[in-house]
């Protein structure tokens, strides 16, 4: 989804994945050109791709072949912002400016499923867009089979079409735009305000021939006015080729996120437009917002099992302490300190954590060694989710291997505490006898 967001805002909620028929309602981009234009300028931003986003029906021959989720963008945009996102099952990127569409692979299949017939690159399907004048249909010719490397259950459902036809079938007129951008210079323009005489025309189409001096106008007829002035009717039909609903924003480090989000938020103030910057969980919807509560209750059992585990050593060690009291008050009889005994008691623990905490470091990265050769599978489509494909191919990362070991660390001085005030607790007179 790129580091950055650009989006208008709404007092709906939507994000970068469409979901149903209400994604027509996804805001348009307000000032698009020229927010563009300052995102592209800022030397810390690799790449940029406007996109829309929206739903459609879809049918061949005039039969129903089920839904599809849309992604309008250019294609050679796309190319040079994700050249690696895709794989072609067949076809690939159209070569020529027409209207076409990249299928995705299960949209195919619950296609096929539908009509009963196969669904080759080359042909021709229907697309419907819902929207508040109704229903609009465009024609679209199959470029490309496709499957997003990283698919999920909801990238599976997007196919991506041409930025024209999405806004055809979104209804992403002049006017519309007009009324997106908001102002009350536009207002009018957008025709709240337009009246039947600027939209039919105010001459009378047919004439009374009866009575008076009637008889039949002989003048030549001006076809080019007999509609009147198009011009607001235009606004209604010509299709705005700078209305967007996203612009994915990709930088050249991630590191430079808070530096290139405050650069474009100043130039959202400075334009004095109603848009919004956002991150890549924002645009990834529901798929992000599961993945971050599942961390969150895993983060849970995790620190549930630690508080577990510091109590299993804490006893142990306390039993460990009390059978050696009367080493110990030996030691503190002919002069060692308070701090040596506990300092001897918490290196003996880190010894043994950190030894045994390699030793589990060492087995795990071997388990998912394992599972990253083979893959973890399952056919379920809440698992797949949260895998975000249908296999899960786990990876060890050295900040994971850190963050294990200071983990055991940390275990272990907490629980080596306990332990050693116990043992100090005993005065050495006390403890000696006990030899």
């Amino acid at each position: 989804t790129g580091d950055l967001i650009l989006h208008g805002n709404s007092e709906d909620s939507f994000s970068l994945i469409p979901m149903g028929p209400v994604s027509s309602d996804i805001p348009v981009i307000p000032a698009f050109a020229e927010l563009r234009g300052e995102a592209e300028s800022l030397p810390s931003v690799a790449a940029v791709l406007p996109l829309i986003s929206g739903t459609a029906t879809i049918s061949m021959d005039e039969e129903a072949a089920g839904i599809s989720f849309l992604w309008g963008v250019n294609y050679p945009e796309y190319q040079r912002m994700f050249p690696d996102s895709l794989s072609f099952i067949e076809g690939g990127f159209p070569m020529a400016k027409e209207a076409s569409i990249l299928l995705s692979e299960k949209v195919r299949a619950n296609a096929e499923k539908e009509l009963d017939r196969s669904i080759k690159v080359g042909d021709s399907l229907t697309l419907g867009g819902f929207g508040a004048a109704g229903l609009r249909l465009r024609e679209v010719k199959v470029a490309g089979i496709i499957r997003f490397e990283r698919a999920g259950m909801q990238l599976e459902q997007i196919s991506i079409v041409d930025a024209t036809t999405l806004r055809a079938l979104k209804g992403m007129t002049t006017a519309s735009g007009a009324v997106a951008s908001g102002g009350s210079a536009t207002l009018g323009e957008a025709g709240e305000t337009v009246s039947e005489d600027e939209l039919f025309g105010s001459a009378a189409l047919v004439h009374d021939g009866i009575g008076g001096d009637s008889g039949i106008d002989s003048s030549p007829v001006n076809y080019d006015a007999i509609l009147g002035d198009v011009s607001v009717r235009g606004r209604y039909t010509s299709l705005d080729s700078d209305a967007w609903n996203f612009l994915l924003i990709r930088l050249t480090d991630s590191s430079l996120f808070a530096e290139t989000k405050k650069a474009m938020n100043a130039s959202i103030m400075e334009t004095g437009v109603d848009a919004g910057l956002s991150d890549w969980r924002w645009g990834a919807g529901m798929v992000a917002d599961l993945a971050y509560s599942i961390q969150i209750i895993f983060n849970v059992i995790v620190l549930v099992i630690s508080i577990v585990a510091i109590i299993i050593i804490m006893n142990t060690l306390v039993i460990s302490v009390t059978e050696r009291i009367p080493e110990i008050g030996t030691i503190r009889a002919i002069g060692g300190g308070k701090s040596f005994v506990r300092s001897m008691i918490l290196w003996e623990t880190l010894v043994i954590a950190i030894i045994f905490g390699a030793f589990g470091i060492v087995a795990g990265a071997v388990v998912v060694g394992m599972a990253n050769k083979a893959g973890i599978e399952s056919s379920n489509q809440f698992i797949q989710l949260l895998f975000g494909g249908a296999a899960l191919h786990p990876v060890l990362s050295g900040f994971a291997v850190a963050y294990s070991l200071a983990a055991t660390v940390a275990i272990g001085v907490l629980s080596s505490l306990y332990p050693a005030s116990v043992a100090l607790r005993v005065s050495p007179v006390v403890a000696m006898q006990r030899v």
